[in-house]
């Protein structure tokens, strides 16, 4: 295939190889078959892609392109270029008496005088708001980045660019997630700190976009193999089995629009399910009680990759289960003060004295729904799931937002999850009390004393569910 036939993306990207000293070109439009009626050779191919980047010799990024019928060489003005410079601040001055306007003293802080948006031209591009870039330039060893306005080159040592040639100080860089950051991390420490990266890496990667929702986890998965090898551990469903206790708190971040999947992608206790920027950071080293425990799990796949592509799953939780009632808020001034919500009904005589006060932030996974239908059915339920400080005297209660999907086998969905100071609602919910976790209302209890709440066990006010 003559390279001038080639669209222009493609074909200055293998003038740059050449210049590069790079004999081969992988492209994944002409390397692998795109063949919506035959998806053979992609779903080959997809699962060694992160084996394609990590041996490469350099990562190629046609950032300010948004298809290729465009040219990675963009017109500029290289007189705007202006390189970043340093201003030291002193701790005193004085005027020396044989040098008027000289200054003396001793330098307490650097500061760094740069153009505060420089590396947004990398982070921004278009081309990193696709899903499957994220693997791409975290798999490879060597990036470079045709800006609109300069080179940006990174790698496992550096990041730096045009107008700065020798590195970016830490102060001014801005890489999401450096490769090298994973390796270096000590193994000898807790798995909160080990782990801290892939948390940033799923607020980041949630964020982006992909053009089939099959894909996502699979254009995870090659990253998700690179961490199970610096730090083994069990990955289940875009998380870690280690700290999964935790990670099943994540929840839509408040300035992301978001809703489930039309089609199955994973489990709703999964981030994975959501499409939208999820918030997957929450420190498991905060003095945290969890509230309930996670039992078991299972996962059903649709190859023999384990960080690929998943048909089912569920979780086995354990903890107590009160009935919930999601009240839509005309008057919420933000996201999460769109929905309040009612606990057996306990809160309504205390909703009435306070009609302009809301004591939950309800997180729900997809807010544009409705729950009026199971407000009536009563199908929604809610689980206590931690309780933490969030300053000195003050705790908060988070809890599992769940709506039943079969009641004689106890399986619910998630559909969110909910957070209020105990400071405003502790009367309605001590866990360990016997108002909350040991024994339910009465109008929750059958003739024979038994819970009529939907669950697969019950056992003095402990109740064991299944989450799909």
């Amino acid at each position: 295939m003559p390279i001038s036939s080639l669209p222009p993306t493609f074909r200055d990207a293998s003038f740059a190889a050449r210049n590069l000293g790079v004999r081969y070109i992988w492209i994944d439009a002409l390397c692998i078959f795109q063949d919506k009626d035959d998806l053979s050779d992609w779903n080959r191919e997809a699962s060694l892609m992160h084996k394609v980047y990590s041996n490469s010799f350099c990562n190629i990024v046609a950032g300010v392109n948004k298809d290729s019928s465009q040219s990675i060489f963009a017109s500029r003005d290289r007189s705007s270029l202006i390189s970043p410079a340093s201003v030291a601040r002193l701790e005193k001055t004085s005027f020396l008496s044989n040098n008027v306007g000289s200054l003396e003293g001793h330098a307490t802080h650097e500061y760094i005088v740069t153009h505060r948006q420089f590396w947004d031209q990398v982070n921004e591009a278009h081309i990193n708001t696709r899903g499957w870039v994220v693997q791409e330039r975290f798999m490879s060893h060597r990036a470079l980045h045709f800006g609109n306005q300069q080179l940006f080159w990174e790698c496992r040592e550096m990041e730096a660019c045009e107008t700065n040639p020798d590195g970016l100080r830490s102060k001014v860089s801005a890489v999401p997630f450096p490769a090298h950051n994973v390796d270096k991390q000590p193994k000898n420490r807790g798995y909160p700190n080990r782990y801290a990266f892939w948390d940033d890496l799923v607020e980041i990667y949630s964020a982006c976009a992909l053009s089939f929702p099959s894909d996502k986890l699979v254009a995870l998965s090659g990253i998700a193999k690179h961490v199970a090898e610096v730090f083994p551990d069990d990955y289940v469903a875009g998380m870690w089995r280690r700290r999964l206790e935790y990670n099943l708190l994540w929840y839509v971040d408040v300035n992301s629009e978001s809703s489930r999947y039309d089609t199955y992608v994973a489990p709703s206790w999964s981030w994975a399910s959501i499409k939208g920027k999820v918030v997957a950071k929450l420190l498991s080293d905060r003095n945290t009680d969890l509230l309930y425990r996670l039992d078991d799990y299972k996962l059903e796949y649709a190859t023999s990759d384990e960080t690929g592509a998943i048909l089912g799953g569920w979780l086995r939780l354990r903890g107590s289960l009160r009935r919930l009632k999601l009240l839509r808020r005309e008057n919420g001034r933000t996201r999460w003060d769109t929905w309040s919500m009612v606990i057996d009904d306990v809160e309504d005589e205390w909703r009435k004295s306070k009609r302009n006060w809301n004591p939950w932030m309800v997180k729900l996974d997809d807010p544009q729904g409705s729950y009026n239908e199971e407000n009536e059915s009563g199908a929604l339920y809610c689980m206590p799931a931690e309780d933490y400080p969030s300053r000195p005297g003050h705790n908060f209660l988070t809890l599992f937002l769940l709506q039943v999907v079969d009641s004689s086998r106890g399986t619910f969905r998630r559909i969110g999850v909910a957070t209020g100071d105990r400071g405003y609602i502790g009367h309605m919910l001590e866990p360990g009390e016997s108002d909350w976790g040991k024994s339910p209302p009465s109008s929750e209890l059958d003739g024979s004393g038994q819970t009529a709440i939907p669950c697969a066990a019950y056992n003095d006010g402990v109740y064991s569910i299944f989450v799909i």
